[in-house]
This record gives structure tokens, C-alpha cells and sequence, in this order.
């Protein structure tokens, strides 16, 4: 471990949080504190001591585990299962959630001289486990992507959770460790905890394509109304004019015949008032437009 002291390693943190452990009483505070001690200690009595430094954090623990990353995935999950067993002895205060993460830290010694971590490992497994729900485990993208090939198996235990932002407005992409079969599934608040992550992937992108073929589709019809708009309008503009001159011309043609009818009548009737002897009473209009009146 000394070969180890203010040296960066990639490690991965598993961070632990006792749910409303600030709320109980001191008496409280104790029997869960023992009980949670207890799981601990059995739980990481098989990992080498140079390959685990473990921190007490007052409200639960944070555990650095500087060998394979598949093994902050186990003790995750024999923790979780310790917990429920307590809970089937009717022992139900202790209530637990997660976060995994797997990055960079130092190795530091604390102010009583034993070893500690720092760095941004530890701190994104914090943020991780304070998304998660009673009972969840939660792991980091980066956990995420180095376990999941490791076999198949492991990489069937995950699902897509979700993009969180902690309170720094950081964003950290998430994913949830499947409960058991016997176990009840928590709250995931409407986020896909239960789809398969190739799945939930394909989904995102899915949506996204649809959204832009909306978009598009909408952009052709409203050009092709504006077309259809602007050949119509002129059309029925032009035929409103045609219409128009048709009857204006129609009109004058017929003022022009009745015009020539009614001058006709009248002539008509002069010459044969003319021819009978006889003075018409439309003689004097007619002598005065042939000019033979005196």
C-alpha cells in the first residue's frame, strides 16, 4: 500500500448511503450503524487488503477497490442481498442506496495516518449513488462501458437509466444494476430501468430521425400550398377579368341594337306617314333630323 501514497490510480469507488440516517435517533443511529458495519466487514473480508481502502463516512462508506472493477460490482450486489435478508428477519430501518464509479484518484494518508482517497473517482461515485433510489445500484458510464465487455453475463445486469445532473450542473450518464428476480423493483420515476440498453439507445435515436421527418414533411407541404396559392390566385384573376370585359363588351353590343332598332322604327314610320298623306306625330322630329321642316 505505501508504494501507493500520492500516486494517481484508476480504481473503482463504491460509495454507500444510509437513507434518513440523519433523521433517527441516536439509539437509531447506532443499531443500524452496527448492523451496516457488520454487512461490511463480511462482505470485503475476501478482498486483499492492499487491493481495498475503505472509508467511513458517517452516513454509510465509501470503498476503494484498486484490483479488477468486476469486484465493486459483487460486493455491491452481496451487500444489497445481505440487506434484503435483514429485511425478511423483520429488521426494515436499514435502507441502502448506490453508486459505482470507476476513475481516477490519489492514495493520501488522513489526519489519523491511515490511507484515504481523493480525485474525481470518488466524488463522481458520490454524485452517481445520490440519483439512485432505495435499494439501487447505480453505476457511472465509464463503469458501465469497462464491466459490460467483460462477459455477458455482467453486461445483461445493466440497463439504461439516464442522463442526471448533479448540483454543479454536471452531467453523468447512468445506469442501473437489475434487481433480482425475488427482489421488488424500486421507482425509477418513469425512466426505462427494465429496457435493455442497446434497446433504450436505439429508441433515442429512433425518436430523433422521426422528429426531423416531421419537420421536413411539414417544410414540403407548406411549400407546395404557397405554389398552388400563388397559380390559382392569378388564374381566377385573370378569368375575373375575361368575365368581366365579355360582359362590359356583351352590354355595348346590345345598347348598339337597340340603338339602331329604335332610329329604324322611326324612320319607318315617317316614310309611310309620308306616302299615306298624313302627318305623324313623330313627323316633326323626323323633318327636323332630315332637315325638310320649315
Amino acid at each position: 500500500m505505501h508504494e501507493r501514497f500520492n500516486k494517481t490510480s484508476i480504481c473503482s469507488v463504491v460509495f454507500l448511503d444510509i437513507i434518513d440516517y440523519s433523521k433517527k435517533s441516536g439509539a437509531e443511529q447506532v443499531e443500524l450503524k452496527e448492523h451496516f458495519n457488520r454487512i461490511l466487514s463480511d462482505v470485503i473480508k475476501d478482498v486483499a487488503q492492499n487491493d481495498r481502502i475503505i472509508i467511513d463516512t458517517g452516513d454509510g462508506a465509501a470503498i476503494a477497490l484498486l484490483g479488477a472493477p468486476e469486484e465493486a460490482l459483487f460486493i455491491s450486489l452481496t451487500i444489497r442481498d445481505a440487506i434484503s435478508d435483514l429485511h425478511k428477519r423483520n429488521v426494515e430501518g436499514l435502507q441502502v442506496r448506490t453508486g459505482i464509479n470507476l476513475g481516477p484518484v490519489q492514495v493520501v494518508k488522513d489526519i489519523n495516518d491511515r490511507p484515504n482517497i481523493i480525485g474525481d473517482g470518488i466524488n463522481v461515485a458520490q454524485q452517481v449513488m445520490s440519483f439512485a433510489e432505495t435499494g439501487q445500484i447505480l453505476v457511472s458510464r465509464s463503469y458501465y462501458e469497462v464491466t459490460s465487455r467483460l462477459t455477458q453475463e455482467i453486461m445483461q445486469m445493466f440497463s439504461y437509466y439516464g442522463v442526471k445532473q448533479d448540483k454543479h450542473v454536471r452531467e453523468h450518464e447512468v445506469y442501473v444494476v437489475r434487481p433480482s428476480q425475488h427482489e421488488h423493483a424500486p421507482d425509477t420515476q418513469g425512466l426505462a430501468s427494465d429496457i435493455p440498453v442497446q434497446a433504450a439507445a436505439g429508441k433515442r435515436h429512433t425518436d430523433k430521425e422521426l422528429a426531423w421527418g416531421l419537420l421536413v414533411l411539414a417544410l414540403v407541404v407548406l411549400a407546395a400550398l404557397l405554389l398552388d396559392r400563388n397559380q390559382v390566385a392569378p388564374v381566377a384573376e385573370v378569368t375575373a377579368q375575361q368575365e368581366t370585359a365579355g360582359q362590359a363588351k356583351q352590354s355595348n353590343k346590345a345598347g348598339q341594337v337597340h340603338e339602331k332598332d329604335a332610329n329604324k322604327s322611326i324612320l319607318d314610320k315617317f316614310t309611310q306617314s309620308i306616302k299615306q298623306g298624313e302627318k305623324s306625330k313623330h313627323c316633326t322630329q323626323a323633318e327636323a333630323a332630315l332637315g325638310h321642316c320649315n
